[in-house]
């Protein structure tokens, strides 16, 4: 028999989760039904071997008054701990670097040739002033905007290599508009880019100036699953039902969508939200409209390979508070030793490091060339390995490409919303599903589907 119930979010991950405790604080009953035997996706921490491991590193961004503040503070019960994420580095063969966000510290970045640093900070400083008084073309790529500067070729490499860590995709890929956000020199929150002017726009000089590149990151102390555990936690008291191991197998209705089928059983709800893959809804219902699907079908994905490796001893060159990049050769990785923030993610005495790539070719010849490339950049850990653990992930949902288009929150579908990392474009991981959570909730509010929030209310349990 049809269970019925307020509200079905499809998928657990944390698009679906921070759903589900937005809607029950909202005085929903909701079913989430997961397809995988564990919830969290890539937001979970497990142990192995007496370490403790998140799936790929993480940096949380916009904690200061960000999405995911908004929604702790009106919606959790049970708030995470963080610790500030520290400082950004470059790893050569020499020294660790700090990354260069300022004009003055572009100008001083002695890890690429000093004609190709002129040039970029140029770059950077005449691209912000367009973006103010005419905004950058959100269809051109880092390499289209870039190419006709005679850069070296260690700079071009690492010019790809900060496309493929703010995007997933490489610097022909990547718009430039990404890259500008992502390095904060431009209002990330805005939804749109093309639009964004003066009023907005005029502190990104001051942060050419002045800036130190933390966009008020931090790390959960616990490990990046702490954040799932506070979601759970504070769920209210009987308004969510939480089935694993069960795939949606349907989105059901016509003019509506009124349910889902899974491979278990039949489900009916005033409302369906949906937060798996994009481009795996068409395969859940007929009533989509063409021009929707083929937008759908335009987005791409990227995989990363992370590399966890325990050390017998605390490690001279690991011993800072934030991460690393290396491109100087080989593969390119985004480093983080976890361990440096909380202790207790390593055995006693020992030290936890992650390091992570992206994943485009054979899953075997990437592990070898990743920790090649580890070796390579600090030769002195190899001989200190005592653990290695190996995780393949998708990142986002979908990477932000040239061209791309993110659907609404809101679907074309009237009972059916949307939510995850592939129908909003700001920032990355849980900050981007957290903007998305944001975005669906305005849409159901606009649409009556929930009451309109009073300003500052502070949700803290259903009706």
């Amino acid at each position: 028999m049809s269970m019925k119930y307020d509200v079905i979010v499809v998928g657990a991950g944390v698009s679906g989760l921070l759903s589900a405790l937005t809607l029950s604080k909202e005085g929903k009953n909701v079913l989430i039904i997961e397809k995988d035997d564990y919830v969290g996706g890539n937001l979970r921490t497990y142990s192995v071997d007496g370490y403790t491991v998140d799936t790929g590193p993480h940096a949380i961004t916009h904690l200061d008054n960000g999405p995911l503040r908004t929604l702790m503070e009106n919606y959790f019960d049970v708030v995470p701990q963080f610790t500030p994420f520290g400082d950004y580095f470059i790893r050569t063969k020499k020294k660790l670097v700090r990354f260069p966000w300022t004009m003055q510290a572009w100008v001083g970045f002695d890890v690429l040739p000093e004609k190709d640093r002129m040039t970029l900070t140029s770059v950077i400083g005449s691209s912000v002033a367009f973006n103010i008084f005419g905004g950058v073309d959100k269809n051109q790529s880092v390499y289209d905007f870039l190419k006709n500067n005679n850069f070296s070729g260690k700079t071009w490499k690492f010019i790809d290599t900060m496309s493929y860590f703010m995007s997933g995709k490489s610097m022909k890929k990547t718009p430039v508009w990404r890259m500008l956000k992502g390095a904060r020199y431009v209002d990330e929150k805005q939804k749109e880019f093309i639009g964004d002017r003066l009023v907005g726009q005029i502190t990104s000089f001051a942060k050419l100036i002045s800036y130190d590149g933390s966009y008020h990151q931090a790390y959960p102390r616990g490990g990046i699953g702490t954040i799932t555990d506070s979601i759970i936690r504070s769920f209210p008291h009987g308004r969510v039902t939480i089935k694993t191991s069960e795939k949606v197998t349907s989105l059901n209705g016509a003019e509506k969508i009124t349910g889902v089928s899974t491979d278990k059983d039949n489900y009916t709800a005033n409302t369906v939200v949906y937060t798996g893959f994009m481009k795996a809804l068409p395969s859940l219902t007929e009533t989509l409209p063409d021009a929707y699907i083929s937008n759908i079908n335009m987005l791409e994905q990227s995989k990363s390979i992370a590399v966890w490796l325990g050390l017998d001893r605390k490690m001279k060159e690991l011993d800072y508070i934030g991460s690393e990049v290396w491109f100087d050769e080989g593969k390119p990785y985004w480093g983080m030793p976890t361990s440096n923030y909380n202790d207790s993610l390593a055995p006693p005495g020992k030290q936890l490091v992650c390091f992570m790539s992206y994943l485009d070719g054979n899953y075997a010849t990437e592990e070898k060339s990743l920790m090649e490339s580890i070796y390579t950049a600090l030769p002195n850990i190899e001989d200190h390995v005592d653990f290695k653990h190996v995780q393949v992930t998708i990142p986002e949902k979908a990477a932000i490409t040239v061209g791309s288009i993110f659907p609404s929150t809101k679907s074309p579908l009237p009972g059916l919303y949307l939510a995850g990392t592939d129908t909003d474009i700001r920032s990355m991981g849980v900050t981007r599903a957290s903007f998305s959570v944001l975005e669906m909730l305005n849409h159901m509010r606009k649409d009556h589907v929930l009451p309109k929030a009073p300003a500052q209310k502070k949700v803290r349990g259903g009706k």
